[in-house]
């Protein structure tokens, strides 16, 4: 049975925001710590997909549907790189210039003086993981467009470089301190840093152990910084 191309896109995004809802709830009204709640919700999300699919592959896709992440735009610019900026764009636009974006920063910074300030901490913190949600969807979609085939398996793992890119790219583990600019630039560094290490022949265990380290070592001068206050 064939589905119209754009289907799978809408379930997707819709997936995503679901389960980025789901976060929300349970950090915000369950008050689980972020780490676990999202650490419980994706081994969920990868069971389930694994009993649906049985673990085969989903292949044959439509090349109107594959085009998404395998076309260009006039002038060859990959649609991948037009989706990306687009993303960092809104976010930016969303931290920098809204009252929301404001929000989060406080809420990152001290969540109980933010509240005492005013600020609906829950509903604020449910947008924030819904709208993580959304984009993860958004994300997943381009992936398997990209690849031209998906698994419950695709993209295990890229929650680790999701965590250097953003840690090289000056976001504090604390909370309440990273740019939009500075997370591109964590995400360029750590893509010119897996090209590398693949076009040096690195082995792909080894890697896995590099990109660790630099998490740890990202964290560690973070802590530092924000244990002088600076």
């Amino acid at each position: 049975m064939e589905f119209p191309w754009w289907l799978p896109l809408v379930a997707g995004v819709a997936t995503g925001a679901a389960v980025g809802l789901l976060n929300g709830v349970l950090v915000a009204h369950a008050r689980i710590p972020p780490f676990i709640a999202t650490l419980g919700t994706m081994s969920v999300a990868y069971g389930c997909q694994l009993i649906y699919t049985r673990a085969n592959v989903v292949g044959s896709l439509k090349d109107s549907y594959k085009s998404i992440g395998q076309g260009a735009w006039l002038g060859g610019v990959p649609n991948l790189a037009v989706f990306a900026a687009i993303a960092a764009l809104v976010v930016w636009f969303m931290l920098k210039h809204t009252r929301q974006g404001a929000n989060l920063y406080a809420i990152g910074g001290n969540p109980m003086a933010a509240k005492v300030s005013g600020i609906n901490v829950k509903k604020e913190l449910l947008l924030v993981y819904l709208y993580g949600g959304v984009l993860y969807g958004i994300a997943g979609v381009l992936l398997a467009s990209r690849l031209g085939l998906a698994n419950a398996l695709t993209g295990r793992g890229m929650e680790l470089d999701a965590i250097a890119a953003v840690t090289i790219g000056g976001v504090s583990q604390s909370g309440g301190i990273g740019t939009m600019g500075g997370m591109v630039l964590g995400v360029l560094t750590l893509g010119i840093i897996n090209y590398g290490m693949s076009y040096l022949g690195v082995d792909s265990y080894f890697q896995l152990v590099i990109k660790g380290m630099i998490i740890i070592v990202a964290v560690y001068f973070d802590m530092k910084k924000y244990a002088r206050g600076e």
